[in-house]
């Protein structure tokens, strides 16, 4: 997340704001959110676990 210059509290609320969330595999998630006025989609891939949760990649569109 640092091209994006996120931090811990950016990326929850990305995840809490997100307008599409889907279940891709067991643990395996693609979270779709807005980014600021400018409208540009951007997608966060994560996994969840019991204890914690990784956020693998993320991707930026249009």
């Amino acid at each position: 997340m640092r091209k994006w210059d996120y931090d811990m509290y950016d990326l929850r609320a990305a995840l809490k704001e997100a307008y599409k969330i889907d279940k891709v595999g067991r643990t395996k998630y693609e979270a779709y959110t807005r980014y600021k006025a400018s409208g540009k989609s951007r997608k966060i891939i994560f996994v969840v676990y019991p204890a914690e949760m990784f956020v693998i990649t993320g991707a930026e569109g249009t």
